[in-house]
C-alpha cells in the first residue's frame, strides 16, 4: 500500500502562496532584530551568561528600543503560522499521509508561539517596575531566552 495517493491534473486548491508568507516571515523578523542589535546602537543586546547588572544596564539604557524590539518581534509570528498551515495543507492535498505532515504542522505552531511569548516577555521587560528589579529582570530574561533561542531553534527544525 502506498502511503501518497495521485492527485488528478484537474484538482485546484486555493491556499495563500507560501513564497509570499515564508519572505514576510524572513523580512518581519530581520527587521524586529535591529533595535538591539549593532545596527541599532549601543550597546548590544546582552548574552545569557551576563551578569543580573549588565542586564539592569542594558534594559535601563535602550528601553524603547526593546519596546520596538518586542513589537516588531510579535509580527513574525503570524506569516509563520499561515505558512505552517498552508505547507501542511499542500502536503495533504498531494496526499502525503505519513507523519512528517503533522510533525511539521506541531513544529511550525510551535515556534510560532515560542516566538508570541518570547515577545510578550521582552515587552514585560521594559517595564520600569521591572527594570528596577535585578532578580525579577533576570528571571524573565531566562524566560524569554529560553522561548527565543533554543526554544525557537528547536522546533523551527521540526
Amino acid at each position: 500500500m502506498s502511503e501518497t495517493a495521485t492527485v488528478s491534473p484537474s484538482a485546484r486548491r486555493r491556499s495563500p502562496p507560501l513564497g509570499f508568507a515564508a519572505r514576510t516571515l524572513t523580512v518581519l523578523f530581520c527587521v524586529a532584530l535591529y533595535p538591539v542589535t549593532a545596527f541599532g546602537g549601543e550597546p548590544n543586546f546582552p548574552g545569557p551568561y551576563e551578569s543580573a547588572q549588565t542586564l539592569l544596564a542594558f534594559f535601563q539604557a535602550r528601553p524603547a528600543a526593546l519596546l520596538l524590539c518586542a513589537f516588531l518581534q510579535f509580527g513574525p509570528a503570524i506569516p509563520l503560522g499561515i505558512f505552517t498551515a498552508s505547507a501542511v495543507s499542500w502536503l495533504r492535498f498531494l496526499g502525503v499521509g505519513a507523519a512528517g505532515a503533522d510533525i511539521a504542522l506541531f513544529g511550525g505552531f510551535a515556534t510560532s508561539f515560542l516566538i508570541m511569548a518570547n515577545a510578550r516577555v521582552l515587552w514585560t521587560m521594559t517595564d520600569p517596575v521591572v527594570t528596577n528589579d535585578a532578580t525579577v529582570l533576570q528571571t524573565l530574561y531566562y524566560f524569554g531566552f529560553g522561548w527565543g533561542g533554543p526554544g525557537f531553534s528547536v522546533s523551527l527544525e521540526f
